[in-house]
């Protein structure tokens, strides 16, 4: 049930208290525009009804800093925490009941290193070593500015352990207040998690086995410090290390929305960047919701992703960058369906780049390009092209560039909910011209010369999914297929070619339309967005049968075995601002 939330406007205030010891209490500056008729704002903790409302504190320097309670939330100033203020000391935000966590500024957990001496000197080697943010389930967590953003940094922790009935979530206070649509993005900036995992922006001596569980060695006289993508000056925070099982905390039933920040054009936040995350973190049951950027972005690492919905995110769902190795198991991705340009929704539901583009040669030659692994996709594309899809890229499925290792198993890449944009009504407000439009909703783009070498080397492997999009495969310019390269695996075929050489099912005969679509007729692959089972499955009028009779379902969610229920926003009736477009 939606919690409702009763706002006015608070003289700001500082309040010192003392207290026993001779200890200082700093109460939190609130300049929310949070009202309530309630409440006593003297104290950190707030009786009222049959629950107490305990804002967060910490002691540092012999003084108190606590948040400020309004009688329903919590309010933090930039004098508890914010990008230039970090927080040093553990604290934990508590279940509040209807109300929320609501933070004026962003919330940095520990001190940010440029360099790794600089945080060995300071006892910051892994995750543990720095201070944690633990947010228990149910918690609402929000933020007044636009700009503001969480970070953790390496060394720090977060433990977000939400459940299925009360999930965490993370959003603006404008949400809060009912002043954002449901398709509204930039409302404040977003989440980073910092570790000291692998990234292949930094250099490493060669023969390391990304499979294996050794650690890299960082090439002697090179830095292993990169800036985080969306962060800049006093904001700046820095990821990468040789620490395969680096420990960032646990993220688990958490919901982030109406979030994402553009700096410049080449330098955003995305819903969640994870930076060189390592496989002792746990990230379970996560969801994007009307992101501005990417919805995660995985920049190396080797953490593994369960259970993840990206919701209406303007760029790519699912980004894969800088030598992730890890895997994504059960994602389901159901692009905008707005044709509004100011909107510029869905890009690719995956877009997978194997290597930092400064240090691509020296990756491909060592062999420590990006390897993921994705089981389960269900990829729903909207179908539009690249003048109303986002960042310039049109409305596509699977992105490979930069000589990434790609596995893929038991996924479903489908444009069959929305008509072609190459057949969009001519004159319309958001048409585009045809010659701009030939194989852009395509399920599968390989971009790059590194990318046809490795599929022909049989380098990248995507086996028992369907494939069935107006345009099945596209070359960089998207103007035809490709061809790959003639390896030690397949000779010079297409990309169609490619797929179905494979363990795939490709379906060739949907309408540009729009009027095949995917539960009727001679098609039948999805009943809204679940799947339904490989036996009941139709493709081309025929049944769907793979080479490994083992697999019976394919797909992120099933509506016998819904993860997706209770916890998601958007997708269910009783939880979301607006039907599905295919609905």
């Amino acid at each position: 049930m939606k919690k409702l939330f009763a706002m006015s406007a608070l003289a700001a205030s500082m309040a010192l208290v003392g207290c026993g010891g001779g200890d200082i209490n700093l109460n939190a500056q609130n300049n929310s525009t949070t009202d309530n008729s309630v409440g006593d704002n003297s104290n950190n903790t707030t009786s009222g009804g049959n629950s107490s409302i305990v804002c967060a504190e910490y002691v540092k320097g012999g003084t108190t800093f606590s948040g400020q309670s309004d009688g329903t939330n919590c309010i933090y100033s930039e004098t508890f925490v914010n990008f230039d203020n970090p927080l040093t000391e553990n604290i934990t935000l508590r279940d509040i009941g209807d109300g929320a966590h609501i933070f004026q500024g962003s919330l940095f957990v520990g001190e940010n290193y440029a360099t790794l001496a600089e945080a060995t000197a300071a006892g910051i080697e892994e995750g543990g070593d720095g201070p944690s943010l633990t947010i228990q389930a149910g918690v609402t967590v929000a933020f007044q500015d636009a700009k503001s953003f969480v970070a953790i940094m390496r060394g720090s922790q977060i433990f977000a352990n939400g459940t299925s009935t009360a999930p965490i979530t993370f959003t603006s206070e404008a949400d809060l207040l009912g002043n954002v649509e449901a398709e509204e993005t930039q409302t404040w900036g977003g989440m980073i998690l910092n570790g000291f995992a692998f990234t292949n922006a930094c250099t490493y001596d060669a023969g390391w086995d990304q499979t294996s569980s050794d650690n890299p060695v960082i090439t002697a006289g090179t830095e292993c410090s990169i800036l985080q993508e969306g962060t800049e000056g006093e904001t700046s925070n820095h990821y990468g290390g040789a620490v395969a099982n680096d420990n960032s905390g646990v993220m688990r039933y958490v919901v982030v929305k109406h979030a994402g920040f553009a700096i410049d054009n080449d330098n955003e936040l995305n819903g969640i960047n994870f930076g060189a995350i390592g496989s002792g973190t746990t990230l379970e049951n996560i969801e994007i919701y009307a992101n501005y950027d990417d919805g995660v972005e995985f920049f190396g690492g080797n953490v593994n992703l369960t259970n993840y919905v990206a919701l209406y995110v303007r760029d790519d769902s699912l980004d894969i960058d800088q030598g992730y190795y890890g895997t994504i198991e059960n994602a389901l991705v159901i692009q905008g369906g707005s044709t509004v340009e100011a909107d510029r929704t869905g890009a690719h539901c995956v877009e997978s780049d194997g290597s930092a583009s400064s240090t691509k040669s020296a990756n491909i030659t060592k062999g420590y390009t990006s390897k993921a692994t994705i089981n389960n996709l269900t990829c729903i594309l909207s179908a539009k092209g690249p003048g109303v899809a986002g960042n310039g890229d049109p409305s596509g499925g699977i992105n490979a560039e930069e000589a990434h290792h790609l596995t893929m198993n038991r996924s479903i890449v489908t444009t069959a909910y929305a008509a072609d944009a190459l057949k969009q009504d001519a004159g319309a407000a958001n048409d585009i011209p045809a010659a701009n439009l030939d194989f852009t909703n395509y399920c599968f783009q390989l971009e790059d010369s590194e990318d046809l070498q490795n599929a022909g080397n049989g380098l990248i492997n995507i086996n028992t999914s369907v494939f069935a999009c107006h345009d099945i495969s596209a070359n960089k310019d998207r103007n035809g297929d490709f061809t790959i390269t003639a390896g030690s695996e397949y000779g010079a075929i297409t990309g169609q070619a490619f797929l179905e050489a494979q363990d795939n099912v490709v379906a060739t005969t949907l309408a540009d339309d729009g009027s095949t679509t995917p539960d009727t007729g001679d098609f039948v692959i999805l009943n809204g967005f679940y799947s339904v089972d490989v036996a009941d499955m139709v493709v081309d009028g025929g049944a769907v049968a793979f080479d490994d009779a083992t697999v019976t379902t394919i797909g992120a969610v099933s509506a016998g075995s819904d993860w997706t229920a209770d916890w998601t926003y958007g997708l269910h009736d009783g939880k979301r601002a607006k039907a599905l477009w295919f609905e």
